[in-house]
């Protein structure tokens, strides 16, 4: 009678039969992408707020314990959500300390030396693409140039190198850079081709073909990437596209993916986009953009990512939904565990009320092939319309979920217990997250008693709606605890998916205002040179000798080209200021004959929706001849106003702009 009312209201399934002893794809890992600025932020906190943040993202066995490090290779020029410090701005002259996305990996190898690290170009610096006929030679260099500055000046030996984000390449782009990294020295680095949307239309669609018809290139790629490739390009639309693909014998992972609002909605598509590339398209790795949110709210995209931290002026930072919905993957697997062979190794759960429709998935996967071998089982129970991702639900709409708790009997191969005695007398450990909009203290990643197993090394587990649960033999798995520790509570009507026009920002504390710096101040950095709380959009800024200098002087290749692409410009403050007034003390170097635009200086207000998106905002520039205009930024609109001073020269020059209600203005001198 007792077991007869456990399960009232939870709905019965076929039994799930798991051969532990038929091994599949090879696991290479979940991660995160570190680019386009998305970290510029974190640099700027204080101790010990930034360290407890990494801790979440990388630190083994306590939060989101990434496993894999995507990193940007900076270029000057924007890369989305603003732009990084490349290396080599000129051909030969290095900079070894150029960014902090080296940093952000050697703290990723701190805390995880085990974490697989991949860089990738989104942009180029200008000497690379100066020569059109030698595009293939020179990014070749400057991407081992990389290499060696990460290798000997960082300590970081990477493990996949990447080419050019969501761009076009050529065959002998690729072979150009093994032939060079193979020079060098660096054979064993790997090269990741691809990482572009998958399918007609995109900027590789012939990926396949162009692997099979070269057998050079073949040998030379050990992985294609694809962005959101399950939403982009179901399985089921162009079968015969991912046909070619699948026939390739390199490994096949979704090198970016998720770019949803990290809300709860966010973090069911997350928990689903886990498993279900697998179970759909093999794909052995999963890559997170971005990897935290820690950058201005203004900018598009807000609020996405695992973590939260963009007010280093309070100290607060946000661990979200989607940290333990990695969680419960990476803290019971390991990079080099084998999926499970066949439907041993994923599949969809029956819908138990709906013919042909499925209430959620599994993967299985093992960490060898021995008897004695740890297991892991992660479900879960997203539905379509509550776990939407921003690029689409691909192909799963007929995964509707169920509003009932479904009762699903795993049974495990007889030498998996047999092996293991430890099971028998012990079960598996039970982690689970409900993902809604409440008590979230109480549901995320919570440790349930351990499951036991029967004579017939089966378990039953018990699967509400909207969760993630994982059954593992692997022990030490917990949810961390900082004492900073703090969601970020934002309303439900700030949910912008993917990258469209921001909502306005829900910041726990806004920025200082009235703010001031002087460069020459000892507080003016925190990070190297990088000046306190300044967001590169285009460009290269930095605090050398008492002053915010720009330090590029010829124009990098943009992956966004028409956004900033003719304007460096940093970026501070808040898009809750409506009313203020800007100033700033500017001098303009003499131009040089070399200088591809004429010099101009000038500020920013109500500065709004940059990054993906042409900004708004209103502008005073002065030029090097003088010319001053007051204009509507990025527009063809005439000038406000308009006007001359004397030729600048190398003199200092003070700049006014004001904002007031309905009522702009300015003041040069």
């Amino acid at each position: 009678m007792a077991a007869a009312l456990l399960l009232v209201g939870a709905a019965c399934a076929a039994d799930v039969h798991l051969d532990t002893t038929a091994l599949g794809f090879e696991f290479d890992g979940l991660g995160g992408v570190s680019a386009g600025t998305g970290p510029r932020l974190l640099i700027d906190y204080e101790e010990p707020a930034r360290s407890e943040l990494l801790d979440f993202l990388f630190l083994p066995q306590f939060g989101a314990s990434l496993q894999v490090l995507k990193i940007e290779i900076g270029s000057d020029a924007s890369s989305g959500l603003g732009a990084e410090q490349s290396i080599e701005p000129e051909r030969g002259h290095i900079i070894n300390n150029a960014g902090y996305e080296f940093w952000m990996a050697e703290e990723a190898k701190k805390r995880n030396p085990d974490i697989k690290l991949i860089g990738l170009a989104w942009g180029f610096p200008a000497w690379v693409t100066a020569d059109a006929g030698n595009v293939s030679a020179a990014a070749a260099q400057f991407l081992a140039d990389w290499v060696v500055v990460a290798e000997q000046n960082h300590s970081l030996t990477l493990d996949y190198l990447g080419y050019h984000n969501e761009s076009p390449w050529t065959i002998a782009d690729l072979l150009a850079l093994r032939a060079e990294l193979d020079r060098r020295g660096y054979g064993a680095l790997k090269l990741l081709a691809g990482d572009a949307p998958p399918g007609p239309g995109w900027q590789s669609p012939d990926i396949a073909q162009r692997i099979q018809t070269n057998a050079t290139l073949d040998a030379a790629v050990a992985a294609v990437g694809f962005h959101y490739p399950m939403s982009i390009l179901p399985r089921g639309v162009d079968d015969s596209w991912w046909g070619a693909v699948f026939a390739l014998k390199q490994k096949r992972w979704s090198s970016e993916d998720y770019s949803t609002f990290s809300n709860s909605n966010g973090a069911r598509c997350l928990g689903k986009l886990f498993n279900r590339n697998f179970i759909d398209a093999q794909f052995t790795s999963t890559l997170v953009w971005d990897l935290l949110w820690s950058t201005y709210e203004t900018l598009a995209c807000t609020g996405q990512g695992l973590a939260w931290a963009a007010e280093p002026w309070s100290g607060v930072y946000g661990v979200m939904d989607t940290v333990w919905m990695a969680a419960h993957t990476t803290q019971f697997t390991a990079v080099g565990w084998r999926y499970l062979k066949g439907a041993s190794g994923g599949a969809y759960l029956p819908h138990p009320d709906e013919a042909g429709k499925y209430a959620g998935s599994y993967v299985a996967l093992v960490s060898n092939e021995s008897e004695t071998a740890d297991v892991t089982v992660v479900v879960e129970t997203m539905n379509s319309t509550d776990a939407a991702c921003v690029y689409g639900n691909g192909g799963w709409v007929n995964v509707t979920g169920s509003s009932r708790t479904l009762s699903q009997r795993f049974c495990l191969a007889a030498r998996a217990c047999a092996g293991r005695p430890d099971l028998a007398r012990d079960g598996l450990a039970a982690f689970r997250t409900v993902v809604h909009e409440d008590d979230y203290e109480a549901d995320r990643f919570v440790e349930l008693p351990r499951v036991s197993l029967d004579s017939s090394c089966c378990f039953t587990a018990s699967l509400p709606p909207n969760t993630m649960t994982t059954f593992s033999s692997v022990k030490g798995a917990k949810r961390g605890r900082h004492q900073g520790d703090t969601r970020v509570t934002r309303p439900p009507e700030h949910s912008a998916f993917g990258c469209g026009a921001p909502k306005p920002p829900i910041n726990t504390v806004p920025f200082p205002f009235p703010y001031r710096t002087d460069f020459s101040w000892a507080n003016a950095t925190r990070f190297q040179d990088f000046p306190v709380y300044l967001s590169d959009q285009f460009g290269s800024f930095h605090v050398r000798d008492g002053v915010l200098r720009q330090l590029i002087t010829t124009r990098p290749a943009s992956w966004t080209p028409g956004v900033f692409s003719d304007v460096a410009s940093t970026l501070l403050g808040s898009k809750m200021w409506a009313d203020y007034s800007v100033k700033t003390t500017v001098r303009m170097p003499p131009a040089l004959p070399t200088d591809p635009w004429p010099r101009v200086t000038g500020l920013y207000a109500r500065f709004s929706q940059g990054g993906f998106h042409t900004p708004t905002a209103y502008e005073l520039s002065l030029n090097e001849l003088g010319l001053w205009n007051l204009t509507k930024a990025f527009t063809n609109d005439a000038p406000l106003a308009t006007g001359r001073t004397g030729p600048p020269g190398e003199a200092w020059h003070v700049m006014v702009l004001t904002v007031e209600g309905t009522t702009i203005s300015a003041s040069i001198d």
